[in-house]
């Protein structure tokens, strides 16, 4: 845990010298054998110390849920937020949207709930059992559902980054760029 934490403090400083504003974390794996809280509390103490970094830097720490991880769905992430208080401020989550559809969670809902928090999107998808990162075309969420959640995310008035999340397969990345751009002109930027 030492390591990741003085690993996340150089990316905070790195970020700060290129302007970067927000730094994305995964948080550690949940490991067999030891207790979820007592991980659970490490975490919280970690980010309570990262959370001071960023205030003295003015920038953010995004956490981005992930199965096998200590924070795995929104339920989890909202525990965090309210366990640190006004850090949160400092200390946000990234919503990915696949993550989300993996967890079975509606993407809407957990908009919704996470609102205060959200401060940077990863946007992609998947078939519902692996973490493709696919094209946000490509996957068990189709664009109805994209152009609703877009529209849960403005009436909550989010304001933060948007970022296309995609490995690809076979694809070159010119395609890759050119369907990530359709994608935002047809169903994220209509107004």
């Amino acid at each position: 845990m030492v390591f990741a934490k003085n690993n996340v403090k150089s990316c905070l400083s790195f970020a700060k010298k290129v302007g970067a504003p927000v730094v994305v974390i995964l948080p550690g794996l949940k490991q067999e054998g030891k207790d979820d809280e007592l991980l659970f509390n490490n975490f919280i103490g970690n980010l309570k110390e990262l959370g001071e970094v960023c205030e003295e830097l003015n920038l953010r720490i995004c956490i981005e849920n992930a199965h096998g991880r200590i924070c795995e769905n929104s339920d989890d992430l909202l525990k965090v937020f309210e366990t640190i208080g006004s850090l949160s401020r400092y200390i946000g989550a990234v919503f990915d949207t696949g993550h989300f559809l993996l967890s079975k969670e509606n993407l809407n809902d957990v908009a919704t709930k996470l609102r205060r928090y959200i401060y940077h999107l990863h946007i992609d998808n998947n078939g519902g059992k692996l973490d493709d990162h696919a094209l946000p075309t490509v996957g068990l969420l189709t664009e109805h559902d994209f152009v609703k959640f877009f529209e849960t995310l403005k009436a909550n008035n989010y304001q933060g980054w948007y970022s296309f999340e995609i490995r690809p397969k076979n694809e070159t990345v010119s395609f890759i760029l050119k369907s990530c751009k359709k994608f935002f002109d047809n169903v994220v930027a209509q107004d």
